[in-house]
This record gives structure tokens, C-alpha cells and sequence, in this order.
């Protein structure tokens, strides 16, 4: 550790965006905690952080050569890499400074391509600790050998309120990326079928193309489903959040997911998740409790119009939804406290 009575711990990731990952990081912002002197690296400039380099293009080599200079020159007590991309800046730094701890944050449960698995297992290899974005991760990634490294790091972003008591219509919500990941060709079927005894029924999906749009709207006319689904584009979350209050249902089919922010965030909204039980959702939905899973398609659409007719059933699951999450600690000081338990004698946790 530096001289200082600070632990100064700098956090790299890729780019600045829309993902869980960055919309959580946005949420611990750099400065002083007591302690801990903690801010963030973005290894390519794709919006105005001052202290990025200049490269756009995260496939530019020289972004990765600049970024580590730019880490050499902070000389952190601590390296934190999120994504197989900063995984590459972390092996580099610790070959340089082979005696900083460095730390690999995973995010997802699987790993998207070969050299995401490649360059993540040889972090993990040299990392002081592995931190997770849920129990799901820890589990399908890190390698039993390597478990007794492990944190699982809280990815409750917000404290958010929900309304007392919200109408109950089919109104449905989602929001994020518009990826293949995120099942919306799915969704968008199930509630055609919703649509069918519902005459009033709405699907509103907020979110930036990630590569799926053309796609769902060709599904969208296909099911002519044009009057009641309404595309609204990447939205400021406030925006997202204030919209959101005036909808029964968050409908998200995903393939897979790691923490799956978004639907812990309409669970706090009060929303009711109408969810696939992927990666961490599994752990955290309950199917007739605080959500509805969605396993076969038809007994999913039976339920939600099940729920319809009863309002009381309804209301008690949104109640349920809001209490799941209420005792998380926040990302922020989850993270915080995992950079101080690395210099402690003893894992705070252990597998």
C-alpha cells in the first residue's frame, strides 16, 4: 500500500454507457471516502470524462497502451477490471507492478466469446480477489480452485420508491438494451397472446438499439401489434423511472443475465416482473410470490390474466416485489467495502 493513510483504488472499464455495468459504476462516484481514495478508468472516451484518453474506438490498440500509461502514472494500491476488454489493461499492469493487488469484476454468468474466456481465467489467475455481480457468477465462472477469492458485490444501485398503490391494467414496461440477449422476440409473442383477451393492453420497450431493432420491429408488424408497442429510444433514468410508475407489468424474457439491474429496479418500482429465470433473477423471483416466471409461454399469459381480474392478488405481489430487495446494501458501499476487506488478514467472505 502507498504512504498514504488512503487506499487509492482505480476501477477500469471499457466505456461509459447504458449496460448494468456502467450504470452501476456511474453510481460510486470517484472522490474521497474516509479511507479510500477510489476513482474510474475508462479505457476509450465515448462521452465527455475528462480524464480518458483520446481513442474512440475500443479496438484501437493504442487505447489499451494509453490507458496503461495513464495507470502507471496514478500508481493505484488496488486494480479493479471490469470486462474481458480492461482485462487485458489489468494482466499488462500487473506484469509491470507484479506486487498491486489487482481485482477481476465479473459481470455475467457466461462468457460471450473465447477470448472474453481467455483473458478473464488469466486475470482471475492473478488477481488478489474475483468479485461478482451475483452468486449465479461466482458459481458458472470462477473456477472451484479459485472460489476461496470471491465477493459477491451488491448490485442494488438506487433507493427507489414505489407508488402506494398503483391501478392494475395490462400495461407492460421494459427497459435496456435491445439485444438478443434480452429475449424481446419472445416477449413481444407472450403478449400478443395477452393481447388477444386484453383489447387495452400496452407494451412500451425504452432502450438504445443493440442490434435488435430492425428485428422486433418486423415481429411487431408481423403480430400487428403497431398500435399497442411503442418504441421510445434511450431515455435518461429518471425518465425511465418516472414513466415506469404508471405501468402493472415489467416484461422481460431474457436468455441470459448476471444480476439483471433493470428488473431489480421495477421491483423496487413495484412493478410486477414477468420474467425467464435466468443467471440471479432465479434467486431473487419467485414465481407466484414476488413475480410471475415465465417457463411455458401459455401458462405465463394464463396467470397475468388471471391476475387482472383480481386486484387484491395483484397489489399483494407488488407489495412482496418492493420488500425482496429493502435490506441490500447499496453497489457503492458494497464495492467500497470489498476494496477495504482486501487488505484485511481474512476474506470476509468464503467458498
Amino acid at each position: 500500500m502507498s504512504c498514504s493513510s488512503r487506499i487509492k483504488v482505480v476501477h477500469a472499464i471499457p466505456y461509459d454507457g447504458i449496460g448494468g455495468v456502467e450504470t452501476a459504476a456511474r453510481s460510486l462516484v470517484d472522490g474521497v471516502y474516509d479511507d479510500i481514495d477510489f476513482s474510474k478508468l475508462y479505457l476509450v472516451d465515448k462521452s465527455d470524462h475528462p480524464d480518458t484518453n483520446t481513442y474512440t474506438s475500443e479496438n484501437h490498440p493504442l487505447a489499451y497502451w494509453a490507458a496503461l500509461r495513464t495507470l502507471c502514472a496514478r500508481n493505484p494500491d488496488v486494480l479493479v477490471a471490469s470486462l474481458w476488454r480492461s482485462c487485458a489493461v489489468l494482466i499488462a499492469f500487473k506484469l509491470l507492478r507484479p506486487r498491486t493487488p489487482v481485482v477481476t469484476f465479473l459481470h455475467l454468468p457466461v462468457d460471450v466469446h473465447w477470448l472474453d474466456w481467455a483473458l478473464n481465467r488469466l486475470a482471475m489467475l492473478l488477481s488478489r480477489e474475483i468479485w461478482c455481480d451475483s452468486q449465479t457468477t461466482l458459481v458458472t465462472r470462477v473456477p472451484k480452485v479459485l472460489r476461496r477469492r470471491t465477493r459477491v458485490i451488491s448490485f442494488l444501485v438506487h433507493r427507489l420508491s414505489a407508488p402506494v398503490e398503483r391501478p392494475v391494467g395490462p400495461s407492460f414496461i421494459f427497459w435496456g438494451r435491445l439485444h438478443p440477449q434480452k429475449g424481446l422476440i419472445r416477449a413481444l409473442r407472450l403478449f400478443a397472446r395477452v393481447r388477444e383477451t386484453q383489447s387495452g393492453a400496452a407494451f412500451h420497450i425504452v432502450g438504445p438499439d443493440g442490434g435488435e431493432r430492425a428485428a422486433l420491429d418486423e415481429e411487431v408488424t408481423r403480430l400487428g401489434l403497431q398500435p399497442c408497442v411503442h418504441f421510445h429510444g434511450a431515455m435518461a433514468q429518471p425518465d425511465i423511472f418516472s414513466l415506469a410508475r404508471g405501468f402493472a407489468f415489467y416484461l422481460q424474457t431474457s436468455v441470459s443475465e448476471g444480476m439483471a439491474l433493470s428488473v431489480v429496479e421495477a421491483m423496487q418500482l413495484g412493478l410486477v416482473p414477468v420474467v425467464t429465470a435466468v443467471g440471479e433473477i432465479g434467486r431473487y423471483c419467485v414465481h407466484e410470490k414476488n413475480a410471475l416466471i415465465v417457463d411455458r409461454d401459455e401458462d405465463a399469459v394464463k396467470l397475468i390474466i388471471e391476475m387482472l381480474s383480481d386486484g387484491q392478488r395483484y397489489q399483494a405481489m407488488s407489495r412482496r416485489a418492493v420488500a425482496t430487495l429493502a435490506d441490500q446494501p447499496l453497489y457503492a458501499e458494497s464495492v467500497l467495502s470489498a476494496c477495504r476487506g482486501i487488505f484485511e488478514p481474512k476474506m470476509a467472505q468464503d467458498h
